[in-house]
């Protein structure tokens, strides 16, 4: 893996990392080495080392790792509930910028000293605690405020998407106290746009994910969830604050937009991760997100010849837009708003301007907000490029436009409307939809009609409090 980092990527996984980080990998890298001089010795029929250092590494090799295991894999891990216990946290305040910030927020400007902007101040802190840094660097709710005004995105939807993400995935526990500003999947993501070539164009992968194989032998539960990390298991990786797809959402949006992004095609450019994005995209733009991407099956397969000639580009690509995601909260602000404009524009070319346009504000952040999840009839069904996920991240654009398209006379109804077969798009229409009606009750002093509603901020508030010994 070291061998096979870009330069511009030691930078930005040293701000990840931090000292705790490097210092913890270096326990598990050692530790390793120990086990594996030991299991060559056993094979040389030799005596392995039982000296005092040898013990020692091995102790800590096997603490480190299951403090890392139980931080990657727990909702609340062990170690920082009894942290927790011996920690007086109280109230964990935000700082003073911060606080400054969220004061100015469109959407909790008339909730000051109020239950609801207590809650929404809640929401904000729990995005905050996941990456201080970034957020340092880029107000969330200034840069939300800026880019929805913009391009005439809800910023309720853009705040509502920051805030599911903040605990969606493997990020429950919130941030880990190993490292300097990843959850646990940012973790994930960062081991997932390592993967070797070999692995995501192995044949046995493209076996295994597109036959019933997995469903046949361990059952329609285990063996679809097995079938389905296989499939995801390219480079397109879902990346903090907004889950944005490497190719899927940022190459796309990068495509479409490019005079909104001055910065990244800026010839005289100095930021590594973003000329790194400039310099791979035309080498990208014939192969990858190939125009229609709500219907990637129109497109013939990718070649061998093809791969080869694009695969150190893509790898150089998906690292440098998941960095620059997860680091810079105004670019991936830019990137999620552009992707809600041209979301918000598909629909209206499919249901025709006069008719998206008479539909309730709440209707159509509802109709934005159950896309961003997989839609599930395509999963065994490989599109044209192994590296990226159209048929995972683009298709349930197009199924809810085409559902949407046959049930106008719905749309009109006072009260939100799903398609009929909303289970194809997982959570995207049930769970995480509940949790806009969460944001949108407070944002808006109204509850979404037809919506369940959770209460997510009771689990933020313990989260916040759990994660403060940190």
């Amino acid at each position: 893996m070291i061998a096979d980092l870009r330069e511009f990527e030691w930078a930005s996984l040293f701000e990840l990392l931090g000292m705790r980080g490097i210092a913890v990998a270096s326990v598990i890298d050692i530790g390793l080495v120990i086990l594996a001089l030991g299991a060559f010795a056993r094979v040389r029929s030799r005596e392995p080392s039982r000296s005092v250092l040898t013990r020692m590494g091995v102790i800590a090799f096997v603490a480190t790792t299951l403090w890392v295991a139980e931080h990657v894999f727990m909702e609340t891990p062990l170690t920082t509930r009894i942290a927790a216990r011996f920690t007086a946290a109280g109230d964990v305040a935000l700082p003073a910028e911060a606080q400054a910030d969220l004061a100015t927020f469109s959407l909790s400007r008339s909730l000051a000293g109020s239950d609801a902007g207590e809650r929404l101040a809640t929401m904000y802190q729990r995005i905050y605690i996941n990456n201080r840094p970034a957020y340092a660097r880029n107000a969330p709710a200034a840069t939300i405020d800026r880019y929805a005004k913009k391009y005439s995105i809800d910023p309720s939807l853009l705040f509502f998407l920051a805030y599911v993400d903040s605990f969606y995935g493997e990020a429950v526990s919130g941030p880990v106290p190993f490292v300097a500003t990843m959850t646990a999947e940012t973790i994930r993501d960062a081991v997932q746009i390592h993967l070797p070539a070999w692995f995501v164009e192995s044949p046995l992968r493209r076996a295994l994910v597109s036959s019933s194989t997995a469903p046949e032998l361990l059952g329609e539960g285990l063996g679809f969830k097995l079938r389905y990390a296989i499939h995801k298991a390219t480079l397109d990786v879902s990346s903090a604050p907004y889950a944005l797809n490497v190719f899927s959402d940022v190459f796309l949006i990068l495509r479409t937009y490019p005079e909104q992004f001055a910065d990244v095609f800026d010839a005289n450019g100095r930021d590594p991760l973003m000329v790194a994005l400039r310099d791979t995209l035309p080498k990208l733009t014939d192969v990858l997100m190939r125009p229609p991407c709500e219907r990637p099956f129109d497109s013939t397969s990718l070649t061998a010849d093809q791969y080869a000639a694009t695969r150190e580009a893509s790898k150089t690509f998906a690292r440098a837009a998941f960095y620059l995601t997860v680091s810079n909260f105004d670019f991936a602000t830019r990137v999620q708003a552009l992707l809600s404009r041209y979301q918000s524009d598909y629909y209206q070319e499919r249901l025709g301007a006069s008719t998206w346009q008479r539909l309730p504000d709440w209707q159509r952040v509802s109709m934005l907000a159950m896309i961003r999840d997989l839609y599930i009839p395509n999963v065994g069904h490989l599109s044209y490029n192994l590296y990226a996920l159209p048929e995972l991240n683009c298709t349930p654009l197009e199924f809810v436009a085409a559902e949407a398209a046959l049930n106008r006379a719905i749309l009109a109804e006072e009260k939100v409307w799903r398609p009929a077969k909303a289970e194809y798009l997982w959570a995207g229409a049930a769970y995480r939809l509940r949790v806009l009606n969460e944001v949108w009750s407070i944002s808006h002093q109204q509850p979404i009609p037809g919506l369940g509603l959770e209460r997510t901020t009771d689990l933020a508030r313990k989260v916040i409090k759990l994660t403060s010994y940190h």
